[in-house]
């Protein structure tokens, strides 16, 4: 549910309606008025102004002095500042009573003067509950010695309605790819598509990086069943031709055959050496 304002000044500030006051000459716009007996702080009012009027004990019976409202909701709050004056021939006594769409309610709003000076802002002299979203017309009367402050009132709306209600929000909803049924249809038949090139750009990576992966590791597992079995073979039959790996030499084994012409010279050496 949104919230919505009606200004005593500037009326609704979404619609733009602004209240009817009747009779008018019996009403003021208190900011402005230099001759009214009552000045509450501007700076504490909604908006900085709110109407006034008194119904007087001489006018006329047949007067009614009210305030009109009009606005599409499902609640109503009204709002008053409530003066306590201290002189004696100022009224500020509140008789109010109400209708909405030409029907007189039961609630009713009295405030009697307590003669302190105070002012007090934002009271709520009426709500409103569980209204048909409907258009509605309020009035709000002053009864014979009652003054009237009128502030401001707030209404609820769906949020629905307060999208709807917003004329650029509905130009440009009118106006975007999803009012039109062709586009619709080539964005819903693209998605896929575009969904199925995207995974598989994501994918082919991933399954050529698990593939080159597989391959090295069954190499290199190869690689180490040849080298353990080669090694097995050569701690099993010793230094043999063909027994190490890589054709390296097996110093542990190895003899060197001296010819025999160099066998003989040698003894000769020796028994030379011996006489």
């Amino acid at each position: 549910m949104d919230t919505r304002y009606i200004d005593d000044q500037y009326g609704d500030l979404v619609s733009n309606v602004t209240p009817t006051y009747s009779p008018e000459p019996k009403w003021s716009q208190g900011a402005g008025c230099s001759g009214c007996a009552l000045h509450p702080d501007p700076t504490q009012a909604f908006d900085y102004t709110w109407h006034e009027s008194t119904h007087w004990t001489s006018d006329a019976e047949s007067e009614t002095v009210f305030v009109s409202l009009e606005f599409t909701g499902t609640s109503l709050d009204v709002f008053c500042i409530l003066p306590n004056p201290s002189g004696p021939t100022t009224v500020g006594d509140y008789n109010l009573t109400f209708e909405l769409d030409n029907q007189l309610l039961e609630q009713t709003f009295m405030h009697t003067n307590n003669r302190s000076d105070i002012f007090e802002f934002n009271v709520n002299v009426l709500s409103l509950q569980n209204l048909s979203l409907v258009p509605h017309v309020f009035m709000m009367m002053a009864g014979v010695d009652s003054t009237i402050q009128f502030d401001y009132a707030t209404y609820t709306v769906p949020r629905m309605i307060t999208s709807s209600s917003n004329p650029s929000s509905s130009l440009l909803t009118s106006s975007s790819p999803a009012a039109s049924p062709s586009q619709n249809s080539v964005t819903s038949s693209a998605g896929p598509s575009q969904n199925s090139a995207i995974a598989a750009v994501l994918i082919a990576p991933i399954v050529v990086a698990t593939f080159v992966a597989t391959i090295c590791l069954g190499v290199a597992l190869q690689e180490c069943y040849f080298w353990y079995k080669r090694h097995w073979h050569f701690h099993q039959n010793g230094c043999q031709d063909g027994a190490f790996p890589l054709g390296l030499l097996c110093r542990e084994n190895t003899h060197v055959s001296i010819p025999e012409s160099l066998q003989t010279h040698t003894r000769s050496q020796e028994q030379l050496s011996a006489i």
